[in-house]
């Protein structure tokens, strides 16, 4: 790379850079060049795993449940007789948005049989729900966290109401957040992943937890097949 004279630029496989961004990238890059790079671990290594012998399901429940979330398990595919009746009671549910997955179909319709407006998933339906209904890609063990794909699960059922109900079969459970990574292809890495652990909450404002800023300020899980 060389400068262009009076500019004060630099071209090359970054392009052209002039003026403040050249500025404050010199020093970096002058520091860089005496760092000598360091190889990650091969494989990379799991963080918090599952120990040997512990049951998925245990683990997950037990950390989703550390986390705010309200988990229930069933041994079949749907999910527990009068359980849909009490958190319309519990949640004041009128209206719901549900995706497509076949998983969350016969709960949809237990919602509209009780008297729910069930709609699919719009920004304004979405924004206007009292639930959402999805299912999920996989269920973290170790962390009790939902992995939603954006192209299958989709996003919105899960952000924007204030109740997010997720019904996923025990087939999907994975040990680690790495487990959901590794699992990806490199022709089927999604538009957008995301790892839902427990209830919304931040502590940005003055470290005061606070609830329901960024999306469902309550959870709810089922895991079927259990």
């Amino acid at each position: 790379m060389a400068p262009d004279g009076d500019r004060g630029a630099v071209h090359g496989e970054r392009g052209t850079e002039h003026g403040d961004r050249l500025r404050f990238l010199a020093p970096l890059r002058r520091r860089a060049a005496g760092i000598a790079p360091v190889a990650a671990p091969d494989p990379i290594p799991e963080v918090d795993p599952v120990p040997p012998g512990e049951p998925l399901l245990a683990r997950f429940v037990a950390a989703a449940r550390a986390a705010g979330a309200t988990v229930t398990t069933t041994a079949g595919d749907a999910v527990p007789d009068g359980i849909v009746e009490r958190w319309i009671r519990e949640h004041d549910v009128r209206r719901a948005v549900a995706t497509a997955a076949p998983e969350v179909r016969p709960v949809a319709e237990a919602f509209a049989a009780a008297g729910v407006a069930v709609a699919p998933p719009s920004i304004e339906a979405a924004a206007a729900a009292d639930l959402g209904i999805t299912s999920a890609s996989a269920l973290v063990a170790s962390t009790g966290s939902l992995a939603l794909r954006s192209d299958v699960d989709g996003r919105l059922a899960s952000l924007l109401p204030p109740v997010h109900l997720c019904v996923a079969p025990a087939t999907r459970l994975v040990p680690t957040p790495g487990a959901v990574l590794r699992a990806l292809g490199a022709d089927d890495v999604p538009p957008g992943l995301v790892l839902i652990t427990g209830t919304s909450r931040t502590g940005d404002i003055e470290q005061i937890l606070t609830r329901r800023v960024h999306g469902p300020g309550t959870v709810l899980i089922v895991v079927t097949g259990a």
